[in-house]
């Protein structure tokens, strides 16, 4: 298990784990780079539901539900893990939205199907982490900036409507010789 975990209303729990990905899925992954010490697999990222005595009740592959076209890695960081699930809520609706920090997307999936339902952030994040779903049906999250296009970097706290994707900026660390720097470019949260 890393990262997190979700109490479902039953008594089970969502957790995020690691899986290595089959080798036929890992060469269609673009992005990243090879780094000496990567392994000769990759790691991807699984929920597992378990019930209160630690038995499996089903798996979510994200190798089955996401597309190697819209998730791409980040060309700075290594080919040992693909997307790094950090984060996963439940949705009003009983769906979980998940937060992928290697390719700067968060996304919503339909939890009885797997399947994808809302995508965004490719182009706007840059290694967000704790998605959280608002009570106005918000998603707000830390974007921690680390590997941002436009430089210096910075951290911004998002608050997106899914409605219209454009996501509006609650608190950002831009560059301002004024004020104190907002910027993390591991962890962090908000609320």
């Amino acid at each position: 298990m890393h990262h997190d975990y979700q109490r479902l209303d039953n008594g089970n729990t969502l957790v995020i784990r690691w899986e290595k990905i089959p080798a036929e899925v890992s060469a269609r992954i673009q992005g990243g780079h090879i780094a000496p010490e990567d392994p000769d697999w990759m790691w991807g990222d699984m929920v597992r539901e378990i019930d209160p005595d630690g038995a499996t009740v089903r798996e979510w592959l994200s190798w089955e539900h996401l597309s190697t076209d819209h998730h791409v890695k980040c060309p700075l960081e290594s080919r040992k893990e693909w997307t790094h699930l950090n984060s996963i809520e439940l949705t009003p609706d009983g769906d979980w939205l998940l937060s992928f920090r290697l390719t700067s997307t968060v996304v919503i999936v339909d939890s009885a199907t797997g399947d994808v339902r809302w995508r965004w952030g490719a182009d706007k994040l840059s290694h967000q982490h704790h998605a959280t779903w608002l009570d106005n049906g918000h998603i707000l999250l830390f974007d921690n900036g680390c590997h941002r296009r436009e430089m210096p970097s910075f951290s911004q706290i998002v608050e997106v409507d899914r409605r219209d994707a454009q996501g509006r900026v609650e608190l950002s660390g831009r560059p301002d010789p004024r004020v104190l720097q907002l910027h993390d470019q591991q962890l962090s949260a908000s609320r």
